[in-house]
């Protein structure tokens, strides 16, 4: 298992290292996409890409299913720059407005 500072660090990392490759992308169903966080496992195996996308619901259904193709490449990418023993595998999580909305009530209240 790793340490918790370990597991930061990767997320940053990757979160990172995602934004960039996402920009070079030359897909047109990926919008305008922001990634928000980055979740790790405690034993660094699956990575949790938390994003937000402009754009109507179709739109948002569109860049998913893009994003959900390129997982394969994006994890490629991430495994050339982080060289890591395991490279974690990625999972794509769309943020709705509302759930800003959420998150928002609760960190004001932690």
């Amino acid at each position: 298992m790793a340490t918790e500072r370990r597991q930061n660090k990767v997320s940053a990392f990757i979160k990172q290292e995602i934004a960039i490759t996402i920009k070079e992308l030359s897909d047109p169903r990926i919008g305008f996409i922001t990634i928000l966080s980055v979740d790790i496992t405690p034993d660094l195996k699956i990575a949790k890409i938390y994003y937000s996308v402009l754009g109507s619901d179709a739109n948002k259904r569109t860049t998913q299913r893009a994003l959900d193709q390129a997982k394969g490449y994006l994890r490629r990418q991430v495994g050339k720059a982080l060289q890591i023993k395991f490279v974690p595998e990625i999972q794509f999580f769309c943020k709705e407005d509302s759930d800003f909305g959420d998150n928002e009530v609760t960190e004001d209240t932690a």
